[in-house]
């Protein structure tokens, strides 16, 4: 059967049947379809970007194939659902492509490269809060941190999760130590990390991450800042 062709407007009709889906519109999911002006403009707006993009091919000499460049853009060649790095964990959107490229468009926005897209990721789980003066050093260790990961050939990312520290929590830290294990776990398995490590400084904070990477499965690092007297 032949490969239908790929077009903003058959994107555009995965992306929003997935969502209505998703939203347990199923019914409406089946049978919703993109009303034809709003095809005829994606039809347009597709026409002037691939114009664009061999006008500017042919004034610097470069190539607009961009599968070349990148296998990512290479629409008939499916993702391997065991990739590593910013390939793995992809948003159910009903097209692995078209989660990559969200993801990417998203991200891309904060600075980076396809070089550092294309490398393995290092996730720092960020236990920092102003409530918490036992990890008040801990933005200056994740900085250290993140060095250490580039030089050696990863990509370094932090994100939060949940803080604790006993002064600080009525009435009493104990009530969240569960939920902070279930948060820190549960976002390591949503986020696209191939290894994480873990900065702590409290007696709340490192026993109850280390069953939460000891879930996750992949090799992982502990690291507990050490206060001094």
């Amino acid at each position: 059967m032949a490969t239908p062709t790929r077009t903003l407007a058959v994107d555009a009709t995965k992306f929003l049947r997935s969502r209505l889906y998703n939203t347990g519109q199923a019914q409406e999911a089946a049978s919703w379809t993109i009303p034809p002006q709003t095809v005829a403009r994606l039809t347009t707006i597709q026409a002037r970007v691939s114009l664009s993009v061999k006008m500017a091919s042919a004034q610097d000499g470069t190539t607009s194939d961009l599968t070349a460049e990148n296998p990512d853009y290479d629409l008939s060649t499916a993702i391997d659902p065991g990739a590593a790095g910013l390939r793995q964990k992809l948003t159910s959107y009903g097209d692995a492509h078209f989660s990559l490229f969200m993801r990417k468009l998203f991200i891309k926005a904060m600075g980076y490269s396809e070089d550092a897209l294309s490398r393995p990721i290092v996730g720092i789980v960020n236990t920092y809060s102003g409530f918490n003066p036992c990890h008040a050093n801990i933005p200056q260790l994740i900085d250290a941190v993140k060095r250490g990961v580039q030089l050696s050939g990863g990509l370094a990312i932090d994100f939060p999760t949940i803080s604790l520290h006993e002064s600080f929590a009525a009435p009493t830290s104990m009530f969240l130590r569960n939920l902070m294990s279930m948060d820190t776990e549960e976002m390591i398995r949503a986020q696209p990390v191939d290894s994480v490590i873990l900065i702590g400084g409290t007696c709340a904070a490192c026993p109850l991450s280390v069953p939460s990477l000891i879930s996750f499965g992949n090799p992982q690092a502990v690291t507990r800042r050490r206060r001094l007297s």
